[in-house]
């Protein structure tokens, strides 16, 4: 809407009042061009002298949106005209509604100046609102059913551009090789597991493999006749034993019939990387899954065999310091597949967890924005980690990709918010003493260690690194608190009467220690600072050191 030309179209003016008691306004339309556009113009005016120059507000409506001018505080809205089913009233009450008015009286109080405004108000909507409004409807109705209008068809659009949008993301990434996937999975995950069923009875069994589906029969312990020596022998079944098949010679587990109900099923999860576009990034999320099933008729096994699924779960792209993750979902109710770019909601939220990555996707994220985000050595330390997540911290802290080489792996864990992400050096970027940057390296980025470092520059002090541990492990972090007790005594005999008074030593790595240590340093800080609060003398060594 233009709302300076806007601005600039003079008011209509209202001719006459309406002789009503209980009329409180009246509108008036004129149908006027601004711009290339046809606007309907409606201006409500107060039904008395005073308020037959200047409307209390101006409502202009084009083809596909409206605005609202409020000559009151001389400022455009997009609020509805009526909203009086919030509680709220028309657009241009000064106050709410008296309790208790009903539709009727709202309709006697609010009024057009003449049968042509009306006239005005369908013509000009008659298109738009075929179908939705009845004769009898109000003439503020035909606004409501109008601002509803283009509320849907806003929606409609941005759904269908949203839509675009998926196809364009979906067309730019090319199906992935299943099979070879599942191989890999297969090998590195399921260690190429299959099981061999098996029943027996006396000295005869009957095996059943999942990796070919053949049943063989025979003796597993071979008789004293000299026939016996001509039948066929088989391994002894065993529960858990591993054995080759006499068939497709696969290794697989024995596994007794009986154990066998319905189908067992293995599943794993992997992230397999492309390109997306020039230098954009797609994070795909895989489930692999494979299944044994046993089909048996009066215990007596038929059919045996795997079943093998791979299926892409999302999407992550990253492009332009962005991320957009795309769901692949399932309409039960039509039985199709189809892509989504939102998740479910409550407990059939599609969760994206921590998995492996399939090695040649590294190769490739070369030339994309991830080239350089430093995920692959990071994952040498980590193991599995839910690369969607570390991909949006990458976005946020392009400074992720030196912490990690600098191997402060424990601040890209769990640090990152403790980061200046408009700081331009590593020492700004941690918010500690440069000389500390190789201390704070060599403890893998402890963020104990860490914040008990942005303590001693914040209070401009210099501790030893003994100190800096035995602080740390007590998690102080009280900036103001710890100031005022290390005016009062040194760092290191405020360590050494926690220690005295907990009762535990520092570096044990015992958790209920470390409870103890920091319980009491928090006491002891609380006792020191309401002795000088109580206006004690602070120099006083049986105030400072009491027994208890």
């Amino acid at each position: 809407m233009k709302k300076k030309k806007i601005e600039q179209v003079p008011f209509i003016g209202l001719d006459k009042l309406v002789r009503k008691k209980e009329v409180l306004f009246v509108g008036v339309t004129a149908v006027k061009k601004v711009g290339n556009e046809m606007n309907l113009f409606l201006e409500v005016y107060k039904n008395t002298e005073a308020g037959k120059q200047i409307p209390v507000i101006r409502y202009v409506a084009s083809k596909t949106d409206w605005t609202v001018y409020d000559t009151r505080y001389s400022s455009f809205s997009h609020r509805k005209l009526n909203s009086y089913d919030w509680g709220e009233g028309f657009v241009w009450y000064e106050d709410r509604q008296e309790e208790g008015r009903g539709y009727q009286e709202k309709r006697k109080a609010n009024v057009l100046s003449s049968e042509k405004d009306l006239e005005r108000i369908k013509k000009f909507f008659k298109n738009r609102l075929a179908g939705y409004l009845s004769k009898d409807s109000s003439w503020y109705s035909y606004f409501n059913a109008f601002e509803n209008y283009c509320d849907f068809k806003k929606q409609q659009r941005g759904y269908e551009l949203r839509k675009e949008r998926l196809k364009a993301r979906s067309e730019q990434i090319a199906e992935a090789d299943e099979k070879e996937l599942f191989v890999y999975a297969d090998k590195n995950f399921f260690e190429n597991r299959h099981y061999i069923y098996y029943t027996k009875k006396s000295t005869r069994a009957d095996l059943i493999c999942t990796a070919c589906g053949e049943i063989t029969s025979g003796k597993w312990k071979p008789g004293q006749s000299y026939e016996s020596q001509f039948e066929h022998l088989i391994p002894e079944p065993r529960a858990g034993k591993k054995i080759a098949c006499p068939f497709c010679k696969e290794q697989g587990i024995m596994k007794p019939l009986g154990k066998q109900k319905g189908e067992t099923r293995i599943t794993a999860h992997m992230y397999v990387m492309a390109k997306y576009g020039d230098t954009g990034a797609c994070i795909r999320y895989f489930e692999i899954d494979k299944a044994f099933y046993l089909q048996t008729i009066d215990k007596v096994p038929v059919s045996a065999g795997e079943l093998k699924a791979v299926t892409e779960i999302s999407r992550t792209y990253v492009k332009d310091g962005k991320t957009q993750t795309d769901y692949h979902k399932h309409n039960a109710y039509l039985g199709y597949d189809f892509w989504d770019d939102c998740n479910f909601a409550g407990m059939a939220n599609i969760i994206i967890d921590k998995a492996p990555v399939y090695p040649p996707s590294w190769e490739y994220l070369k030339g994309t924005c991830m080239e350089y985000s430093a995920a692959k050595e990071y994952i040498e330390h980590a193991g599995n980690i839910n690369m969607r997540d570390y991909a949006e911290k990458y976005i946020e802290y392009p400074q992720l990709e030196m912490l990690v080489k600098m191997q402060m792996y424990d601040i890209v864990k769990h640090g990152m918010y403790l980061l200046d992400k408009h700081a331009t050096t590593p020492e700004e970027l941690l918010g500690i003493r440069r000389d500390r940057m190789r201390y704070l390296s060599e403890k893998k980025g402890d963020v104990a260690i860490l914040q008990t470092l942005r303590l001693e520059k914040s209070l401009d002090m210099h501790w030893s690194l003994d100190q800096i541990e035995k602080l740390s492990e007590m998690k102080l972090l009280n900036h103001d608190t710890l100031a005022a007790v290390l005016q009062m005594m040194s760092l290191e005999k405020f360590l050494n009467r926690v220690s005295e008074y907990s009762g535990c030593d520092y570096g044990t790595g015992c958790q209920h220690s470390i409870n103890r240590l920091m319980s009491t340093a928090a006491e002891y800080m609380d006792y020191l600072s309401m002795r000088q609060q109580l206006g004690y003398d602070m120099t006083n060594t049986v105030y400072l050191h009491p027994r208890s």
